[in-house]
């Protein structure tokens, strides 16, 4: 009951501030990130709580053998939902070098500008491609008052033989 009562407080503070940015979309960003972070942190308790009530309940109640099973398996499980809440988000991007447990699309404008997803080699393949008409070196020339621009296109030429 507490913790919805938080919540709708907070929410409520967060639309106040929304409606005061208007249409400042830096401020209803940074508006939503700080609202997004205090969420994550309220989460996070919450699930402390609710972790180690569950883990006095399993020790209170049950045959003695099986409590310590029920405790075991209600810690895993607590431990299990606050690493998912705290886990990186990487909606200002980021590079991940090793396995990592990551939230993704956690953002506000996740519908309209998604986050991709892929090893940096298909990254670059994928943003190569859709680029593939851009020249790879640009030679400028000055001669007198003039200003050249001369395009190099490596990989066409090397691809029409």
């Amino acid at each position: 009951m507490l913790a919805s009562a938080m919540t709708s407080l907070t929410e409520n503070q967060k639309q106040r501030e929304l409606s005061a940015a208007g249409n400042n979309a830096k401020k209803r960003e940074a508006i939503e990130k700080k609202y997004f972070e205090k969420q994550k942190r309220m989460a996070f308790i919450q699930a402390l709580i609710n972790t180690a009530l569950a883990a006095t309940n399993a020790l209170a109640t049950g045959v003695p053998i099986y409590k310590w099973i029920d405790f075991a398996a209600v810690l895993a499980a607590g431990a299990f939902q606050a690493a998912a809440i705290s886990a990186q988000s990487f909606a200002d991007g980021g590079l991940v070098y090793g396995e990592t447990l990551a939230r993704v699309g956690e953002y506000p404008g996740a519908s309209s500008n998604p986050e991709v997803i892929a090893p940096l080699s298909d990254l670059k393949a994928i943003l190569g491609g859709s680029m593939g008409g851009l020249p790879k070196t640009i030679e400028l020339k000055a001669k007198g008052r003039d200003l050249w621009a001369v395009l190099h296109m490596e990989e066409n030429l090397q691809n029409t033989y």
